[in-house]
C-alpha cells in the first residue's frame, strides 16, 4: 500500500471514529463519538442508571492510532 492511499484511509478512519469528525451541534450528522456523547447525556439524566460511557471511549485516539500504525507499518 502506498503512502497516499494509506493517508486517505487513515483520514477516513479518523473522521468516522475520532473528534475530527464529531459534530455535536449538527442534528443529522455525527460519528461514533457524537453517538457516544449523546448516549452519555441521556444516561446521565437517568436516576436509575449510571453512565460510564465517557470513560469507555477515553483514549480512543491513542487506541485507533496505535492499531493503524501496528497494521500498516
Amino acid at each position: 500500500m502506498d503512502e497516499k492511499s494509506f493517508n486517505a484511509g487513515k483520514k477516513a478512519v479518523y473522521h468516522s471514529y475520532t473528534h475530527l469528525g464529531a459534530s455535536k451541534y449538527s442534528k443529522d450528522h455525527g460519528n461514533f463519538l457524537t453517538y457516544a456523547y449523546k448516549a452519555d447525556e441521556i444516561f446521565s439524566q437517568s436516576k436509575v442508571l449510571e453512565s460510564d460511557i465517557r470513560n469507555q471511549v477515553k483514549r480512543h485516539w491513542y487506541k485507533i492510532d496505535s492499531k493503524l500504525k501496528e497494521k500498516y507499518q
